[in-house]
């Protein structure tokens, strides 16, 4: 799933336009709209996309492919978690 689709899914799921979602996670709908159209929104900024999800109430969870913890990528500084690793 692109970036563009999950919006266009929040949008649909939600009976939203691009340009509410535009006012609730604080950009122009100029932004969004062409943020979206580069790349289907994939080329966009890893902390600006956190940062939407956040405004959207969706997180990042990477998931291993075959074994280990899930882990939630959320822009925080953890590694307090590795010292001593």
């Amino acid at each position: 799933m692109t970036v563009k689709d999950l919006v266009s899914l929040y949008c649909k799921e939600r009976g939203i336009t691009q340009t509410a979602l535009a006012q609730q996670i604080e950009v122009s709908k100029q932004s969004l709209h062409t943020t979206l159209s580069r790349d289907n929104g994939m080329s966009m900024r890893l902390s600006t996309f956190i940062k939407w999800l956040d405004k959207m109430d969706y997180q990042i969870v990477i998931e291993p492919i075959n074994e280990g913890e899930e882990v939630l990528l959320d822009g925080e500084d953890d590694s307090f978690l590795f010292e001593g690793v």
